[in-house]
């Protein structure tokens, strides 16, 4: 999952400055946080919210 969204990122020059992931058990639901320097087009967005392992995905401005 992380290879997945980074290389999405990547593949859209997005850099990611920060990552933090956690699970319960291995092979069981994660947590994914990620920062990054500039806001994703509405297409990279989509692009991640399709993986087919993504259950919920959200995008904050903060």
């Amino acid at each position: 999952m992380i290879g997945k969204v980074g290389s999405i990122l990547g593949e859209e020059n997005v850099n990611v400055s920060f990552m933090s992931v956690g699970r319960i058990a291995p092979r069981k639901q994660a947590v994914m946080a990620i920062g990054v320097d500039d806001q994703p087009n509405k297409g990279t967005l989509k692009k991640i919210g399709e993986i087919p392992a993504v259950e919920e995905f959200v995008f904050l401005k903060l």
